[in-house]
C-alpha cells in the first residue's frame, strides 16, 4: 500500500491537526454518471496502479476491465463516493 493511502483509509485521521476541530457534517457524498471508459480513467489514475505497473510491468487494471466490460450493460451506470473531511479553526 502507497504510504499517502493510510490518510484516505482512515478518514485523514492519522494526519497531525494542530486546530481546534470543528464539526462537519457525516455522509456527505459525491454522485456522478461514468461511461466504462471513464469507469476504466478512474482506477488508472491511481498511484497504486502506477507504482505497481512500474514495479510489474502489466496493468492490473485490464484484467478487472475484462471482467467489468462482461457486467456492464448500461451506457453510463451512476457512481457515488463517499466524502470525508476533518475542519478546524486556529
Amino acid at each position: 500500500m502507497d504510504f499517502e493511502r493510510q490518510h484516505v483509509d482512515s478518514n485523514y485521521q492519522t494526519i497531525v491537526f494542530d486546530w481546534q476541530e470543528i464539526e462537519t457534517p457525516e455522509n456527505l457524498t459525491i454522485q456522478t454518471t461514468w461511461n466504462l471508459d471513464q469507469f476504466e480513467g478512474f482506477f488508472n489514475s491511481w498511484s497504486a496502479v502506477q507504482n505497481f505497473k512500474e514495479k510489474y510491468e502489466t496493468n492490473p487494471v485490464d484484467e478487472f476491465m475484462a471482467q467489468v466490460k462482461e457486467l456492464w450493460t448500461e451506457p453510463v451506470y451512476q457512481i457515488t463516493f463517499p466524502i470525508f473531511m476533518r475542519a478546524g479553526t486556529k
